[in-house]
C-alpha cells in the first residue's frame, strides 16, 4: 500500500487541500458503536464510479454510511466494528472496480 505522500506524488492533479481535509476529518472521534475508515482510491472518473463503490460497501453487514467522491477519490465509510472490519470494507471498495472498463486501486487507508 502506498504512503499518503507517495499517493499525492502519483496523483499530481488531485487537490492537496482536499486530502488534508480528509485526514483531519478522519480524526473525529466516534462513539463506541461505530468506526470510520477513509479510503483513498485511484481510478474513479465519474459519478457512476462513486455509486459503484458506495453500493459495494453498503451491501456489507454493519456498514452504516458511505460517502464517496469520484473527483477526489476519497471514500468515508462508517461501520459497526462488531459486524465488520476496515479490511473487509476496503476490499469491497476495491472489488467494486473489478470490471473490464473500471479498475480501482487503493492508494491509502486511514
Amino acid at each position: 500500500m502506498l504512503s499518503f505522500l507517495e499517493a499525492l506524488r502519483r496523483i499530481g492533479k488531485q487537490d492537496r487541500d482536499t486530502y488534508q481535509a480528509a485526514l483531519e476529518s478522519a480524526e473525529v472521534p466516534l462513539d463506541g458503536t461505530e468506526q470510520e475508515v477513509t479510503i483513498f482510491l485511484w481510478g474513479m472518473g465519474c459519478p457512476a464510479c462513486a455509486r459503484l463503490v458506495r453500493n459495494s460497501v453498503m451491501t456489507l453487514r454493519g456498514v452504516m454510511d458511505a460517502e464517496v467522491d469520484c473527483f477526489t477519490g476519497i471514500a468515508h465509510v462508517t461501520f459497526n466494528p462488531e459486524q465488520t472490519n476496515a479490511d473487509v470494507v476496503v476490499d469491497a471498495a476495491a472489488r467494486a472496480g473489478n470490471r473490464k472498463e473500471h479498475r480501482y486501486i487503493v492508494l491509502d487507508v486511514l
